[in-house]
């Protein structure tokens, strides 16, 4: 490889000249790269050498805002509201600041928390609406409130959820080292966590409202708001983990499968367990 500066001959494969420092990828000399990190570090009066880093592989500052720093908890819902209406724009601009595995974890536990709360109020409607097959005639029955375990609804549902956001992280984390590429588990659970947020959406709210109104409405939500959660952890993940061609599908259907055989098997316990409840049968969660 021959510089174009000095026209020395390096190994092939070399970044930067071994006699006068070119950058042989693109031509600009190392001395120059410091020197624009040095004037963009005093344009921007930054001072401390752990305020700011010059990435590795690029020319430019990564400061500890565009890492990403602690988040108040109001910071968290317009993030949730936007992953609906943009979600790549989510993706691409506020990802960074889930470098942190503490905002990952407040954001993956609060829209576990949110989704456990809507569960709630929809199974309090539920247990006071009551409909017959033989009328649409509905009766509102309130003393039905009193026979629901509320401390087990909200346990139960809220590990539900949280274990779906955390187990497609995990996931993904450990298919990951499996083929032998380096990622960063507090961005994949970021990208879990904001990626489910139409799964949920379209499920517990859109789908039981226009349901009310015409049942194939909600089954059509939920399906969108299911094919929707798909795409973004397809997009997302591969831009995370970086494969190609054929090791990219079949990547990401290895882990699918295992998600989708995990929450079926998670979701028939639940179910064997509540309908064998009211018989005294318990069934363990394994």
């Amino acid at each position: 490889m021959i510089c174009e500066k000095c026209g020395m001959q390096n190994v092939e494969g070399s970044k930067f000249c071994v006699k006068c420092g070119n950058s042989l990828g693109s031509g600009q000399p190392i001395n120059s790269v410091q020197e624009n990190y040095v004037n963009t570090r005093e344009s921007m009066n930054i001072t401390s050498d752990s305020a700011c880093d010059l990435e590795p592989g690029a020319n430019r500052i990564v400061t500890n805002s565009t890492r990403g720093g602690k988040l108040s908890i109001a910071s968290y819902f317009p993030l949730l509201f936007n992953v609906i209406l943009k979600p790549f724009d989510v993706f691409e601009n506020e990802l960074s600041k889930f470098q942190d595995l503490k905002n990952s974890l407040v954001l993956s536990v609060l829209i576990s928390f949110l989704a456990m709360l809507v569960t709630l109020f929809k199974s309090m409607f539920y247990a006071v609406r009551v409909t017959t097959i033989w009328s649409k005639e509905v009766k509102w029955v309130w003393e039905n409130l009193k026979h629901l375990d509320y401390v087990q609804m909200i346990i139960q549902n809220f590990l539900v959820y949280f274990g779906i956001v955390m187990g497609i992280a995990i996931v993904y984390f450990l298919a990951s080292l499996i083929v032998k590429k380096e990622t960063n588990f507090p961005r994949l659970l970021g990208c879990a966590s904001l990626a489910v947020v139409p799964a949920f959406t379209s499920f517990l709210i859109l789908s039981p409202l226009l349901s009310l109104v015409y049942a194939p409405l909600g089954v059509i939500v939920t399906i969108l708001g299911s094919v929707s959660t798909m795409i973004l952890l397809y997009e997302m993940m591969s831009r995370e983990v970086l494969l190609d061609g054929n090791q990219k599908y079949y990547f990401h259907l290895a882990c699918w499968s295992i998600l989708l055989f995990s929450l079926y098997y998670v979701l028939m316990n639940i179910l064997m367990k509540s309908v064998t409840s009211g018989l005294g049968n318990i069934f363990n969660l394994y």
